[in-house]
């Protein structure tokens, strides 16, 4: 009876151990009951306006003799988190049939879409958008953080490009939704 007792005993006090082992691993990876997870995730968001009357060297305000689409509009947003830079764009009032590039720039210089010195960012590569009968056209990119991460402090705007190089539309990102702060004393966790 007595070894019966201490084999219980021993059974319990490994279970024990074990189910501790276990749910501490389970808040070390981030997939215990309560954790909220992408503490570092934001969101950016860019409004693309015409652009008219583009002359000069190549850049957002489109190549030399270009006078810039009327019309063509859209909206970029932008959604980091820990793993992934998703890109995803709507562009409308292109022509049908017609493939339109859309590049993203940083605002080295602080002149945003009238900037003629700020060169494309590459990655990201964007899909090129196409005109659909309507006008309508998507893009698309996507890069891990490790190899391209965005600065939620800097500046930096997009702009869509006609075959030519002519800008034909560009709107600066603002940041929407800011990064949480992670403060590692166990909020969001289950005690």
């Amino acid at each position: 009876m007595r070894k019966y007792l201490q084999l219980v005993s021993l059974v319990a006090t490994v279970a024990v151990v074990v189910a501790g082992t276990g749910t501490a691993l389970a808040h070390k990876n981030g997939k215990g009951k309560g954790h909220k997870g992408s503490h570092g995730a934001f969101i950016m968001n860019a409004k693309l306006v015409p652009v008219t009357g583009a002359t000069g060297a190549t850049g957002a305000t489109g190549s030399t003799g270009s006078t810039g689409a009327t019309g063509v509009t859209g909206k970029v947003r932008v959604v980091q988190n820990r793993k992934w830079v998703i890109f995803s764009g709507h562009l409308r009032g292109l022509t049908p049939a017609a493939v339109y590039t859309v590049g993203l720039h940083a605002d080295v210089d602080g002149q945003g879409c009238a900037s003629t010195t700020n060169a494309v960012l590459n990655p990201p590569t964007f899909k090129n958008a196409k005109g659909n009968s309507g006008g309508n056209g998507n893009t698309k990119a996507r890069v891990l953080v490790k190899k391209f991460a965005l600065d939620p402090t800097a500046d930096y705007y997009v702009a869509a490009y006609n075959a030519t190089g002519g800008a034909v539309a560009c709107g600066d990102l603002v940041l929407k939704k800011k990064p949480k702060k992670h403060d590692d004393k166990g909020k969001g966790h289950i005690k």
